[in-house]
């Protein structure tokens, strides 16, 4: 009998292809549903690849590039040419990369190809621009670090990695340091990692897989480079204890366990992680949330969290509360964590878990922006391509005994680091 084809036979039908073109790393996915077309193009730089105690040029570096090029010589030149073509633009520096990406209307490919190769491969770097770049970081900067959220986090980043490990740098930088910069560092900066064999793209939306190539080989001309490695140390957790004190109306408490890096954990691996954390305290169905909100009302939200770099990872558990529920908070998170950690879960409710996070993998495939985020970020972090029938189908070969004895290397009493944001001088 016919009938349309399940979700996950549907994806099996999208034929993504991979390929070098003009010696870049390219993916280039189908995804006729809509008119529109995401391209995203990563170079691997950022402040974890910055020497020595100071950072930020490369971030200053992205600034300038969207200043000037050789066919659009000022920013308003590049703003007129994106008006005229119906594009949309936009780029950030993180630690260990830089993202170019640009959204356009499906007709408009070769203007957004050639918009991307201006300002990341023909960029001008003016020098009457560096001063005023500065002082625009400088704002971004203050607007950042005014939240005493952001103060506790970076708190949180040395404890888990280390008083002064890369993983605890900022993609922004160091206002101080970039008025060190000149015009022939950041040149000398972009000729060295703004290099073909530096750079992944990823391509999606409606189109020809065969006539984007052509389109791509035609427009984007980077120069030959060689291929930078990150070479980042090991981290070691800095303090067992943290209090970091705001002025804040309710405590945050952060109980983390540090996890190896992504290059030592496997797909399996991560996505048993992944499940202990929805199980945990994932969302309000969660134990962390039916016991602590739910049944005590000690507190309004309780989340579960997991992240990984390439060395090192972390999960943890955060709660806000009033400060007198300080310690009756503290023990039952860690009474529940170890719990659910050491004992099988119950069968149904692992199935329930496996299934709806299966759901959640499908419909975060469900526009061009999602696409091509999760491919670009397979591609730096993995150097493969993960779609969602490769989780799925990993996910079922999960167990309640795989899962500890993947957690029961990592959350334990004596990896778990404890943090707390608080106002009371006495914690």
């Amino acid at each position: 009998m016919g009938g349309s084809p399940t979700l996950e036979a549907r994806f099996k039908m999208i034929n993504y292809t991979r390929t070098k073109i003009n010696n870049i790393d390219t993916v280039i996915y189908p995804f006729n549903d809509v008119f529109a077309i995401k391209i995203e193009l990563t170079i691997k730089a950022g402040s974890y690849y910055e020497p020595g105690k100071n950072w930020g040029a490369f971030h200053l570096l992205e600034h300038l590039v969207h200043q000037g090029t050789k066919k659009l010589p000022t920013n308003l030149d590049i703003e007129l040419f994106k008006e005229k073509h119906g594009l949309l633009s936009n780029a950030y520096t993180a630690g260990d990369h830089l993202k170019f990406w640009v959204k356009t209307p499906h007709y408009s490919l070769k203007p957004a190809l050639e918009l991307l190769n201006q300002i990341v491969f023909q960029p001008i770097i003016s020098k009457e621009r560096l001063g005023k770049e500065i002082s625009v970081i400088t704002q971004e900067y203050k607007d950042k670090w005014n939240s005493p959220f952001t103060r506790f986090n970076h708190s949180l980043q040395k404890q888990i990695y280390g008083q002064y490990h890369p993983y605890t740098r900022d993609g922004i930088g160091q206002p101080k340091y970039l008025l060190e910069l000149e015009q022939k560092d950041l040149q000398k900066l972009h000729q060295e990692f703004f290099t073909a064999n530096n750079a992944q793209l990823v391509i999606t939306g409606r189109l020809s897989a065969k006539n984007t190539i052509g389109s791509v080989k035609q427009i984007l001309k980077p120069a030959s480079g060689k291929t930078i490695s990150l070479e980042t140390p090991s981290a070691e957790p800095n303090s067992k204890k943290v209090i970091h004190r705001e002025d804040v109306k309710q405590d945050q408490i952060v109980i983390t366990w540090p996890l190896p890096g992504y290059n030592k954990l496997s797909l399996k691996q991560r996505l048993e992680i992944g499940i202990f954390s929805y199980i945990l305290g994932g969302n309000s169905r969660s134990i962390l949330s039916q016991e602590i909100r739910q049944k005590q009302g000690l507190a309004y939200r309780i989340w579960s969290s997991f992240g990984w770099l390439s060395q090192a990872g972390y999960f943890n558990i955060r709660v806000s509360s009033e400060p007198k529920n300080r310690q009756k908070i503290i023990k039952l998170l860690k009474n529940l964590t170890y719990e659910l950690a050491n004992h099988p879960i119950d069968r149904a409710r692992l199935s329930r878990a496996n299934a709806y996070l299966s759901a959640g993998t499908i419909m975060n495939f469900d526009s061009i922006d999602n696409v091509a985020h999760s491919l670009s970020n397979n591609l730096l972090k993995y150097g493969k391509i993960y779609l969602p029938q490769d989780y799925i189908k990993t996910a079922k070969t999960i167990t309640s005994n795989s899962i500890i004895q993947t957690l029961k290397k990592h959350i334990t009493p004596k990896n778990e680091l404890i943090a707390i944001l608080t106002k009371n001088k006495q914690a």
